[in-house]
């Protein structure tokens, strides 16, 4: 409950600019102050109900972008004016204070941001540096750093989805980016860190294999703190031994879906995605399909026959899709092993779905982002962390876009390694 109260200021700070947050509770308390005698009315049940409720649940709601925070914007600036234009002072008066929250707007939106264009300096190192290597790659997570790819001019890839634990993330990186060894020869890592994120910057910071190239200090108007940190993919062994037990089903697709199930699987996508309505259209069983639910999906997701064994052949262009392994134990760290080949420039998430039974049903963790140039092809080991408390999970592999050829789909528990978050 304590950490929940001191986390209420930046709460209010993300959602309202300071001022306009500081009028706009004013005018709510106000405005049930000054009705507080018609409390038995159902007019003011409603409105004092509803914006209790509309504001209320999502503090306790971990929001990872500020856009969800729109709600707050039109009804803040609806009560602050009737607070302001009716509240407890003459007119004229009401008057000169919209004139001056007028002024005050005005002044921030057209206030220069320094910072801003220490940002562009900050890409500017990269880009400098980059040229030093002939496959240099930027994965980029945070709202501003989607302008490092405009400042750079280089290849990266954006995590697709919110990353709602970012420590767990950073060792889920740290753990595995010795995927990229052969595929890129530099990664620039373009991210942000919140004021209240000191102790995971620090252990970016305190590891070896990552380089700070730069940071942009804190942005007076997002309060975050823009860090470039480099690392050079090595051919480093790990000392992760695992068992040769295969807890995962059917991961080289030999057993298929039967003309039931396909059926079965084209009446719930209907004609969102036209790829499961072809004749030739086949899918392994126990596995799954998500894709962006559009009107009508170009995405493909298949089991084709390629050098005498079933691979999935996955295809995205404009709308994302997803294929799902079946569920696993979710207790224990273990190691994702599979074969993928790129027939074009190709970006992938992978995320752990769990199923958390004291919780909610369902809760969605991005622990790997991939990216992978047309030809590139690679035999993988990634290791995914434990998440105890959660009774199963499956693996989500959402391409964004790209072409991918996907098989020998394999976990198995370690043996032997550092087995973090147990």
């Amino acid at each position: 409950m304590m950490s929940f109260i001191f986390q209420i200021p930046a709460i209010l700070g993300k959602a309202l600019w300071e001022p306009i947050g500081i009028l706009f509770w004013c005018g709510v308390f106000w405005l049930l102050w000054s009705h507080r005698k018609n409390w038995k009315g159902p007019l003011f049940f409603v409105v004092s109900a509803g914006l209790i409720f509309a504001f209320g649940w999502r503090f306790f709601i971990k929001l990872s972008t500020a856009r969800y925070y729109l709600t707050f914007l039109l009804p803040a600036l609806f009560i602050i004016f009737y607070f302001l234009r009716r509240g407890p002072w003459p007119k004229k008066i009401s008057y000169v204070l919209l004139l001056l929250l007028f002024v005050l707007c005005l002044g921030k939106d057209l206030r220069h941001n320094e910072k801003d264009r220490q940002s562009g300096l900050l890409y500017q190192v990269i880009k400098e540096d980059a040229k030093n290597y002939q496959k240099p790659l930027m994965i980029l997570y945070g709202g501003s750093a989607s302008k490092a790819p405009y400042y750079t001019n280089l290849p990266s890839l954006k995590i697709g989805h919110s990353v709602l634990d970012r420590e767990l993330y950073f060792e889920s990186l740290n753990r595995n980016l010795n995927f990229y060894h052969g595929i890129v020869d530099c990664i620039y890592f373009c991210t942000e860190f919140r004021a209240d994120e000191g102790k995971l910057l620090q252990r970016w910071k305190s590891e070896p294999r990552f380089t700070e190239l730069g940071v942009n200090p804190d942005n007076g108007s997002s309060k975050k703190r823009k860090t470039v940190f480099k690392y050079v993919p090595s051919d480093v062994r790990s000392d992760d031994e695992l068992s040769s037990l295969n807890v995962l089903g059917n991961g080289d697709f030999t057993e298929l879906m039967s003309d039931r199930e396909i059926d079965d699987l084209r009446n719930v996508w209907k004609a969102q995605l036209p790829c499961t309505a072809k004749e030739d259209f086949a899918f392994p069983q126990g596995w799954s399909i998500s894709h962006s639910r559009t009107t009508k999906s170009d995405a493909v997701a298949k089991c084709i026959r390629e050098k005498e064994k079933n691979v999935l052949d996955i295809h995205a262009e404009k709308n994302f899709i997803s294929v799902i392994t079946p569920f696993f134990p979710a207790d224990k760290a273990v190691a994702l092993c599979f074969s993928i080949r790129a027939l074009e420039d190709s970006q992938i998430d992978l995320i752990a779905h769990l199923q958390n039974p004291k919780g909610p049903k369902n809760e969605f963790y991005p622990f790997f982002p991939i990216f992978m140039p047309a030809g590139a092809q690679k035999n993988a080991k990634i290791i995914i962390p434990a998440f105890p408390g959660r009774s199963n999970e499956r693996i989500h592999f959402w391409l964004n876009r790209g072409h991918v050829r996907l098989s020998n789909v394999s976990i198995h528990p370690l043996t032997m390694g550092k087995s973090y978050h147990e």
